[in-house]
Protein backbone atom coordinates (compact mmCIF):
# COMPACT_ATOMS: atom_id res chain seq x y z
CA UNK A 1 0.00 0.00 0.00
CA UNK A 2 2.81 2.29 0.93
CA UNK A 3 4.70 1.12 -2.55
CA UNK A 4 0.94 2.69 -4.33
CA UNK A 5 1.49 6.04 -2.48
CA UNK A 6 4.58 6.96 -3.47
CA UNK A 7 4.16 5.40 -7.03
CA UNK A 8 0.98 8.07 -7.16
CA UNK A 9 3.10 10.66 -6.22
CA UNK A 10 6.34 10.53 -8.08
CA UNK A 11 3.90 10.28 -11.51
CA UNK A 12 1.98 13.85 -9.72
CA UNK A 13 4.86 15.19 -9.59
CA UNK A 14 6.46 14.55 -13.48
CA UNK A 15 2.71 15.38 -15.01
CA UNK A 16 3.31 19.03 -13.01
CA UNK A 17 6.69 19.38 -14.60
CA UNK A 18 5.57 18.32 -18.15
CA UNK A 19 2.54 20.90 -17.89
CA UNK A 20 4.87 23.73 -16.76
CA UNK A 21 4.86 26.25 -19.90
CA UNK A 22 8.69 27.14 -21.22
CA UNK A 23 8.71 30.97 -22.06
CA UNK A 24 10.64 32.34 -24.88
CA UNK A 25 12.53 36.07 -25.33
CA UNK A 26 11.42 38.03 -28.47
CA UNK A 27 13.89 40.85 -30.09
CA UNK A 28 12.06 44.41 -29.96
CA UNK A 29 13.05 47.35 -32.07
CA UNK A 30 16.94 47.85 -32.30
CA UNK A 31 19.06 51.30 -30.92
CA UNK A 32 19.85 52.97 -34.46
CA UNK A 33 23.46 51.68 -35.66
CA UNK A 34 23.24 48.40 -33.37
CA UNK A 35 24.30 45.40 -34.72
CA UNK A 36 23.18 42.46 -33.03
CA UNK A 37 24.70 38.24 -33.54
CA UNK A 38 23.51 35.22 -32.14
CA UNK A 39 19.91 35.48 -33.98
CA UNK A 40 19.18 31.53 -35.17
CA UNK A 41 19.35 31.52 -38.27
CA UNK A 42 16.30 28.87 -38.65
CA UNK A 43 14.13 31.42 -37.17
CA UNK A 44 13.19 28.97 -34.29
CA UNK A 45 12.35 30.66 -31.14
CA UNK A 46 14.82 32.06 -28.48
CA UNK A 47 14.29 30.08 -25.39
CA UNK A 48 15.98 29.97 -21.96
CA UNK A 49 19.76 30.44 -21.76
CA UNK A 50 20.06 31.68 -25.19
CA UNK A 51 22.82 34.87 -25.24
CA UNK A 52 23.01 37.52 -27.84
CA UNK A 53 26.25 39.87 -28.53
CA UNK A 54 26.28 43.61 -30.04
CA UNK A 55 28.25 46.41 -31.34
CA UNK A 56 28.03 49.36 -32.55
CA UNK A 57 28.43 50.83 -36.29
CA UNK A 58 31.27 53.32 -37.04
CA UNK A 59 32.31 56.42 -34.99
CA UNK A 60 29.06 54.84 -32.32
CA UNK A 61 30.23 53.93 -28.92
CA UNK A 62 27.67 51.00 -26.87
CA UNK A 63 25.95 52.25 -24.15
CA UNK A 64 25.26 49.02 -21.80
CA UNK A 65 26.19 45.19 -22.08
CA UNK A 66 27.31 43.53 -25.07
CA UNK A 67 26.26 40.59 -24.11
CA UNK A 68 22.71 39.52 -23.01
CA UNK A 69 20.84 36.16 -22.26
CA UNK A 70 17.23 35.17 -22.22
CA UNK A 71 16.05 34.24 -18.60
CA UNK A 72 13.31 31.69 -17.51
CA UNK A 73 10.35 35.19 -17.17
CA UNK A 74 11.12 35.84 -21.13
CA UNK A 75 13.10 38.89 -20.55
CA UNK A 76 16.58 39.98 -21.33
CA UNK A 77 19.07 40.05 -18.73
CA UNK A 78 20.00 42.97 -18.93
CA UNK A 79 18.32 45.09 -21.24
CA UNK A 80 19.51 45.64 -24.44
CA UNK A 81 21.97 48.20 -25.21
CA UNK A 82 22.19 51.58 -27.57
CA UNK A 83 24.24 53.00 -29.17
CA UNK A 84 25.75 56.65 -28.99
CA UNK A 85 28.37 59.22 -30.81
CA UNK A 86 31.70 59.28 -29.33
CA UNK A 87 32.40 61.73 -27.05
CA UNK A 88 34.60 64.78 -27.74
CA UNK A 89 37.45 65.49 -25.08
CA UNK A 90 37.82 69.01 -24.17
CA UNK A 91 41.90 69.59 -24.75
CA UNK A 92 43.70 71.64 -22.03
CA UNK A 93 42.13 75.32 -22.31
CA UNK A 94 44.95 78.07 -23.44
CA UNK A 95 45.45 81.20 -20.96
CA UNK A 96 42.47 83.37 -20.03
CA UNK A 97 40.06 80.65 -21.88
CA UNK A 98 37.35 79.79 -19.64
CA UNK A 99 34.41 77.53 -20.31
CA UNK A 100 30.35 79.37 -19.44
CA UNK A 101 28.25 76.68 -17.62
CA UNK A 102 28.79 73.99 -15.92
CA UNK A 103 31.99 71.91 -15.93
CA UNK A 104 32.24 68.56 -18.04
CA UNK A 105 32.87 64.97 -15.69
CA UNK A 106 36.50 63.89 -17.03
CA UNK A 107 36.47 66.74 -19.64
CA UNK A 108 33.91 64.77 -21.78
CA UNK A 109 31.49 66.14 -24.05
CA UNK A 110 28.55 63.57 -25.14
CA UNK A 111 27.90 64.47 -28.92
CA UNK A 112 24.98 66.60 -30.46
CA UNK A 113 26.18 69.28 -27.28
CA UNK A 114 27.87 72.57 -27.47
CA UNK A 115 30.42 74.47 -25.39
CA UNK A 116 30.35 78.00 -25.01
CA UNK A 117 33.68 79.93 -24.15
CA UNK A 118 34.93 83.20 -22.50
CA UNK A 119 37.96 85.13 -22.05
CA UNK A 120 38.47 87.15 -19.08
CA UNK A 121 38.49 90.65 -19.10
CA UNK A 122 41.82 91.33 -20.03
CA UNK A 123 41.78 89.21 -23.03
CA UNK A 124 40.45 89.32 -26.46
CA UNK A 125 38.82 86.15 -27.70
CA UNK A 126 39.54 85.20 -31.06
CA UNK A 127 37.86 81.95 -32.90
CA UNK A 128 34.39 80.84 -32.75
CA UNK A 129 32.73 81.29 -29.48
CA UNK A 130 30.67 78.03 -29.79
CA UNK A 131 31.80 74.65 -31.09
CA UNK A 132 29.70 71.86 -31.55
CA UNK A 133 30.81 68.29 -30.78
CA UNK A 134 30.10 65.97 -33.79
CA UNK A 135 29.01 62.00 -33.28
CA UNK A 136 32.60 61.33 -34.79
CA UNK A 137 34.34 62.65 -31.60
CA UNK A 138 35.39 65.62 -33.49
CA UNK A 139 34.73 69.25 -32.95
CA UNK A 140 33.01 71.46 -35.57
CA UNK A 141 35.38 74.21 -34.89
CA UNK A 142 38.54 74.95 -33.45
CA UNK A 143 38.77 75.99 -29.90
CA UNK A 144 39.20 79.68 -29.64
CA UNK A 145 41.99 80.94 -28.12
CA UNK A 146 42.24 84.41 -25.78
CA UNK A 147 44.76 87.17 -26.98
CA UNK A 148 45.99 89.70 -24.35
CA UNK A 149 44.83 93.40 -24.57
CA UNK A 150 46.67 95.76 -25.17
CA UNK A 151 48.32 98.74 -22.40
CA UNK A 152 49.20 101.98 -22.60
CA UNK A 153 52.36 101.86 -23.43
CA UNK A 154 54.85 103.83 -21.82
CA UNK A 155 55.80 107.10 -23.73
CA UNK A 156 57.42 111.02 -22.95
CA UNK A 157 56.63 113.53 -20.94
CA UNK A 158 56.28 115.48 -23.83
CA UNK A 159 53.95 113.57 -25.75
CA UNK A 160 50.25 112.97 -24.53
CA UNK A 161 47.43 110.50 -25.47
CA UNK A 162 45.03 112.47 -28.04
CA UNK A 163 42.35 109.95 -28.11
CA UNK A 164 39.30 108.33 -25.50
CA UNK A 165 40.88 105.79 -23.64
CA UNK A 166 38.08 103.57 -21.77
CA UNK A 167 40.61 102.09 -19.05
CA UNK A 168 44.36 100.54 -19.91
CA UNK A 169 43.06 97.17 -21.33
CA UNK A 170 42.26 97.93 -24.79
CA UNK A 171 40.81 95.61 -27.91
CA UNK A 172 42.55 94.78 -31.44
CA UNK A 173 41.88 96.88 -33.60
CA UNK A 174 41.98 100.37 -30.88
CA UNK A 175 43.86 103.01 -32.50
CA UNK A 176 45.73 105.39 -29.73
CA UNK A 177 46.29 108.81 -31.27
CA UNK A 178 48.97 111.19 -29.41
CA UNK A 179 49.67 115.31 -29.75
CA UNK A 180 52.21 117.23 -28.22
CA UNK A 181 52.17 118.53 -25.47
CA UNK A 182 53.33 122.17 -26.37
CA UNK A 183 52.31 123.87 -29.45
CA UNK A 184 56.19 124.69 -30.51
CA UNK A 185 57.21 120.86 -30.13
CA UNK A 186 57.16 119.24 -33.54
CA UNK A 187 56.21 115.05 -33.64
CA UNK A 188 58.70 112.27 -34.28
CA UNK A 189 57.32 109.23 -35.62
CA UNK A 190 53.71 107.87 -35.72
CA UNK A 191 50.81 110.13 -34.73
CA UNK A 192 48.77 106.98 -34.27
CA UNK A 193 49.27 103.73 -33.46
CA UNK A 194 46.86 100.53 -33.61
CA UNK A 195 46.58 97.39 -30.88
CA UNK A 196 47.35 94.31 -33.32
CA UNK A 197 46.54 91.65 -30.12
CA UNK A 198 48.83 89.81 -28.05
CA UNK A 199 49.29 93.24 -26.11
CA UNK A 200 51.70 94.37 -29.42
CA UNK A 201 51.56 97.71 -31.03
CA UNK A 202 51.73 98.45 -34.58
CA UNK A 203 54.41 101.02 -33.76
CA UNK A 204 56.51 102.51 -30.79
CA UNK A 205 55.07 105.87 -29.31
CA UNK A 206 56.20 108.89 -31.02
CA UNK A 207 58.49 111.90 -29.31
CA UNK A 208 58.07 115.52 -29.55
CA UNK A 209 60.92 117.59 -29.62
CA UNK A 210 61.83 121.77 -29.84
CA UNK A 211 61.37 122.51 -33.38
CA UNK A 212 63.80 124.84 -34.76
CA UNK A 213 63.79 128.94 -35.63
CA UNK A 214 63.92 130.30 -38.53
CA UNK A 215 66.11 133.31 -39.73
CA UNK A 216 65.18 136.01 -41.90
CA UNK A 217 62.58 134.84 -44.43
CA UNK A 218 63.78 134.76 -48.10
CA UNK A 219 63.25 137.46 -50.62
CA UNK A 220 60.48 137.26 -53.27
CA UNK A 221 61.51 138.63 -56.53
CA UNK A 222 59.38 141.73 -57.51
CA UNK A 223 57.76 141.18 -53.91
CA UNK A 224 58.25 142.24 -50.26
CA UNK A 225 57.28 141.29 -46.64
CA UNK A 226 56.04 143.10 -43.62
CA UNK A 227 57.77 143.39 -40.79
CA UNK A 228 60.74 141.13 -41.34
CA UNK A 229 62.80 140.45 -38.68
CA UNK A 230 65.86 137.90 -37.85
CA UNK A 231 64.50 135.05 -35.97
CA UNK A 232 60.93 133.33 -35.95
CA UNK A 233 59.86 130.69 -33.68
CA UNK A 234 58.17 127.47 -35.50
CA UNK A 235 54.61 128.21 -36.91
CA UNK A 236 55.01 131.44 -37.17
CA UNK A 237 54.19 133.11 -40.68
CA UNK A 238 55.12 136.37 -42.80
CA UNK A 239 52.56 137.55 -45.38
CA UNK A 240 54.43 138.62 -48.72
CA UNK A 241 52.95 141.16 -51.08
CA UNK A 242 54.06 142.06 -54.94
CA UNK A 243 54.81 145.29 -55.96
CA UNK A 244 52.76 147.75 -57.97
CA UNK A 245 52.28 146.06 -61.74
CA UNK A 246 52.89 142.49 -60.06
CA UNK A 247 50.23 140.08 -59.26
CA UNK A 248 51.03 137.24 -56.96
CA UNK A 249 49.85 133.83 -57.76
CA UNK A 250 50.21 130.62 -54.67
CA UNK A 251 50.13 131.64 -51.04
CA UNK A 252 50.16 134.90 -49.78
CA UNK A 253 52.57 133.49 -46.12
CA UNK A 254 55.39 131.50 -45.57
CA UNK A 255 55.67 129.38 -42.51
CA UNK A 256 58.45 128.68 -40.69
CA UNK A 257 58.48 124.48 -40.19
CA UNK A 258 61.68 123.37 -37.60
CA UNK A 259 63.89 125.69 -39.32
CA UNK A 260 62.86 126.05 -42.89
CA UNK A 261 60.05 128.38 -44.56
CA UNK A 262 57.33 126.52 -46.18
CA UNK A 263 55.05 128.70 -49.05
CA UNK A 264 55.16 129.06 -52.42
CA UNK A 265 54.38 132.46 -54.30
CA UNK A 266 54.96 134.33 -57.09
CA UNK A 267 54.77 137.85 -58.22
CA UNK A 268 53.85 138.22 -62.29
CA UNK A 269 53.63 141.44 -64.06
CA UNK A 270 49.82 143.11 -64.88
CA UNK A 271 51.21 144.55 -68.37
CA UNK A 272 50.80 142.29 -71.28
CA UNK A 273 54.24 142.70 -73.46
CA UNK A 274 54.21 144.19 -77.10
CA UNK A 275 55.33 142.53 -79.77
Amino acid sequence: MWFIFLFLQVFVCLNVSWSQTVNTCEIGVLHPHLYISGIPSTGAPITVGHKLRFLCGADYQLDGSMEIECLQNGQWNPSFPTCSGIPCRLPQLGPGLGISGFAHKNNLVDSGNKVRFYCREEYDIEGSVEILCLETGDWDAPLPTCSEKCRIPNHSETVRTASSVPGNALEKGFQLSFSCVQNVHIMRGSKTITCLGNGKWSDSPPECERALGCSAPPSLPNGETRGIRLHYDHGEQVEYFCRDNYNLEGGSYKTCENGEWKGDMQCFSSHCSLK
